[in-house]
């Protein structure tokens, strides 16, 4: 289900919705996944950048290559783990 109203989602959080599409259309992925719209957020100027900079987390490293939304969820974790033993 693909959100339609964009009132309820403030201006950054619709701005995500809208663009995570494109980012799955990048990677050739048929459906939108929650890894879609993450890195549709890390790469607006945002709070998404700020949170992880305070984490201790290099926001470049986990937008960087995402072939399929699993293999993105296995760099988040490691890049989690790695930035905070």
């Amino acid at each position: 289900m693909q959100p339609t109203d964009s009132s309820k989602f403030t201006d950054k959080a619709w701005e995500a919705i809208v663009n995570s599409q494109d980012v799955a259309r990048r990677g050739k992925h048929q459906q939108l996944e929650v890894e879609h719209v993450t890195i549709a957020m890390l790469e607006q100027d945002g709070i998404a950048k700020t949170i992880l900079d305070k984490a201790g987390i290099d926001p470049v490293k986990l937008s960087g290559s995402h072939s399929s939304p699993e293999k993105y969820k296995y760099r988040v974790l490691s890049l989690i783990i790695i930035s905070h033993p």
